[in-house]
């Protein structure tokens, strides 16, 4: 969402996420965060992701570093962060995956085995 500081957008997404069933992440922000606890925490995001759905929200306060908005860019962009994850980090996060994207046809064969 974008608006004017102050207009509810923090306020409408939280209640879309409780309506929706939903929870919500964000970033716990402390003094010395930087791009890669951002990574981390996205990491942290996408690993539970799988277990359930959830709500990222990110505004302009998370904004730390100008690094973060290139991050951010990126994930939405190609929908992961080049260099997030090694090769077995990957293998690990898939692995549990691929019989139901078999089972619903989302992979064929052994194309990403």
């Amino acid at each position: 969402m974008v608006g004017v500081g102050g207009s509810g957008k923090t306020s409408t997404c939280k209640l879309a996420a409780f309506s929706s069933g939903l929870i919500l992440f964000t970033l716990t922000l402390s003094r010395n965060y930087d791009t890669q606890q951002l990574l981390d925490n996205l990491k942290e995001l996408y690993e539970n992701v799988v277990v359930k759905p959830k709500v990222f929200l990110f505004n302009d306060s998370h904004v730390l570093h100008e690094s973060f908005l290139e991050q951010i860019n990126t994930l939405l962009t190609n929908g992961m962060i080049q260099g997030m994850y090694s090769e077995s980090e990957k293998e690990d996060l898939m692995r549990p995956l691929r019989s139901e994207m078999k089972k619903e046809q989302v992979i064929h064969g052994e194309e990403y085995n």
